[in-house]
């Protein structure tokens, strides 16, 4: 979300500038103004992420953890995809089983 629809919803409040200007302004003049647009947006999103790390119903992982599930996952992926495998094999056993029975009382 950019910073100017991040104000215009009334998600933060906004910068002391208008626009940026930067004619005839040096290198250092320019910086402060980005300091000044950037500051209101940089404490909300700093606030964002100190509540949401101290939400005791949220999860945060490293990224050891954050691996090891996608490891786990992809097991888990692997195995359901097993699984079906296995369940069509046993509908395809299941026909077999119907059409020879079919098949025996057709001949009886």
């Amino acid at each position: 979300m950019t910073f100017k629809r991040l104000t215009s919803h009334k998600i933060l409040k906004g910068s002391p500038l208008v626009e940026l200007a930067v004619k005839n302004f040096d290198e250092e003049q320019i910086w402060q103004e980005l300091e000044l647009q950037n500051d209101p947006a940089l404490q909300h999103f700093e606030q964002f992420v100190e509540n949401i790390v101290s939400d005791e119903t949220f999860t945060v992982f490293d990224e050891e953890d954050e691996e090891e599930l996608d490891e786990n996952d992809q097991v888990s992926e692997d195995e359901y995809a097993e699984e079906e495998e296995d369940e069509e094999e046993e509908k395809e056993e299941e026909k077999e089983v119907e059409n020879a029975k079919t098949f025996k009382e057709k001949d009886s």
